[in-house]
């Protein structure tokens, strides 16, 4: 039996996501491209995230960190919905650079944060 998932593979050149539909079948995937693109919002994956770390997971004090660098990184690019084409290596690096008025450890934490945050691709049910 066949399933289909809708599903965004790479960035595009210019951040955006190109969304393709999924077919599996016997385990082989094949991709169908919808010529539709999307950007995705990084603040509320990271936020989704941040809520199940706390009511999922248990891990409520952890999560109260992930939320601070969320915050800060808003605070840092001004604006409230950073989305993922927002999210470049200069863009990171200039956020962490500016964080050096904080002490080292929280520099440390936002940047690990951020990080595991991103790299995180599921959630508990």
């Amino acid at each position: 039996m066949a399933t289909f998932k809708a599903c965004v593979r790479t960035p595009r050149n210019d951040g955006l996501y190109s969304v393709f539909i999924r077919v599996t079948h016997n385990r082989v995937a094949r991709y169908i491209a919808t010529n539709k693109t999307i950007d995705i919002s990084f603040s509320k994956y990271a936020m989704r995230y941040v809520f199940s770390m706390a009511d999922d997971w248990g891990m409520k004090r952890n999560s109260n960190n992930y939320k601070w660098a969320l915050m800060s990184l808003e605070k840092f690019l001004e604006k409230k919905n950073v989305m993922f084409s927002d999210l470049t290596t200069t863009t990171i690096q200039n956020w962490i650079n500016s964080l050096s008025k904080t002490s080292g450890a929280r520099r440390h934490s936002a940047a690990v944060c951020l990080r595991i945050c991103c790299l995180s691709r599921s959630f508990p049910s």
